[in-house]
């Protein structure tokens, strides 16, 4: 059910705010925890429940962000890796089975985190 609700968030933007943070430039959408942040929250939204990054946070490579985020409600969330990719100002959450299936075009320097991972 996560692949099907993440495959109709496809075409979604997130706005995005600031600017680029110290864990690299993505491609127009700012890399800062505030951008990531509000991706995050308009994901549980669009599914209809709570996100929030979790303390693991995010990491930002090439036009590509990988998200630890706790999802679902206060006292039952469990921690998920979101996929976004840069599209311009925005960060646009992606289906994880279908940009993890080889060859993925997920940069290598953050693959496993965004593939191996829940």
């Amino acid at each position: 059910m996560r692949s099907l609700l993440l495959a109709a968030l496809a075409s979604l933007a997130v706005a995005g705010c600031g600017n680029e943070a110290a864990n690299g430039p993505a491609a127009g959408a700012a890399c800062d925890k505030a951008s990531i942040e509000a991706a995050v929250t308009q994901v549980g939204t669009t599914e209809k429940t709570k996100a929030t990054l979790s303390k693991d946070g995010f990491t930002c490579e090439a036009g590509w962000a990988v998200a630890q985020a706790d999802v679902g409600p206060s006292g039952a969330a469990v921690t998920e890796t979101l996929i976004f990719k840069a599209g311009g100002q925005s960060w646009i959450p992606q289906d994880r089975a279908e940009v993890c299936a080889k060859p993925s075009p997920i940069p290598a320097a953050i693959l496993k985190e965004a593939c191996g991972s829940s």
